[in-house]
């Protein structure tokens, strides 16, 4: 499809998926975490990192500023970037000390080795987390998923040295309206993540926050 935008249904039907399904609906929304595009009711727009990543000349320096986007990926690279790579259950604690829900550690830390090697991050060493080699990466600050661009470049500071942004960035990622109506299911992760980077903010009211998480949870995970 021609241009940096189209309408929320013809993404989905040029993708060959239902416009209100929930299978496209999550694509949209993991597409929108890693900054890749925006979408305000029916429509959709690439962003300055998403029009890098389709560009084969900086697709490799867009991959690494769309994983740098995640907040938690971010904040795990800080932690692990050089260092030899600990076994799954330490980094599974890592991320819940930073505020995962231990249910979903196990799923995130999956999604974050996965997300890490396609962008590169194991392409110097494979048991060692490193930035890989880009010939040019812009100096142009790394814009956030809900479109408005924060201060930092890639090699800028900690997303846990800025942790009120992380609620801005989760504010601009509300899950899509579709017909006037929200996917339960989406919003529940949505609220899941909030909590979590609140766990960063309010570090003295980390019990309280993680009683409201569980009575988040469905019942077959409480």
């Amino acid at each position: 499809m021609g241009g940096d935008g189209c309408e929320w249904t013809q993404l989905a039907a040029h993708l060959g998926q239902a416009p209100a399904g929930g299978g496209f609906r999550q694509r949209m929304i993991s597409s929108r975490t890693f900054g890749l595009l925006n979408y305000v009711k029916q429509r959709v727009t690439l962003t300055e990192v998403g029009r890098q990543c389709i560009d084969q000349s900086s697709a490799k320096a867009g991959r690494v500023r769309a994983f740098l986007t995640v907040p938690l990926f971010s904040a795990m690279f800080d932690k692990l970037d050089g260092q030899p790579l600990p076994p799954h259950q330490a980094i599974e604690h890592q991320m819940m000390e930073i505020g995962v829900a231990p249910k979903q550690a196990g799923r995130a830390r999956q999604a974050f080795l996965r997300s890490a090697r396609d962008a590169g991050f194991f392409e110097i060493s494979p048991d060692r987390m490193t930035k890989p080699p880009i010939e040019e990466v812009p100096a142009k600050s790394r814009e956030p998923s809900g479109g408005t661009t924060d201060s930092d470049s890639v090699q800028g500071e900690s997303s846990l040295d800025r942790p009120h942004q992380l609620v801005g960035a989760l504010l601009a990622q509300l899950p899509p309206e579709i017909e006037g109506k929200f996917d339960k299911g989406l919003c529940l992760i949505w609220l899941q993540m909030m909590l979590s980077s609140l766990m960063l903010i309010y570090k003295d009211s980390r019990e309280e926050l993680q009683e409201i998480e569980v009575r988040l949870r469905p019942r077959d995970e409480a």
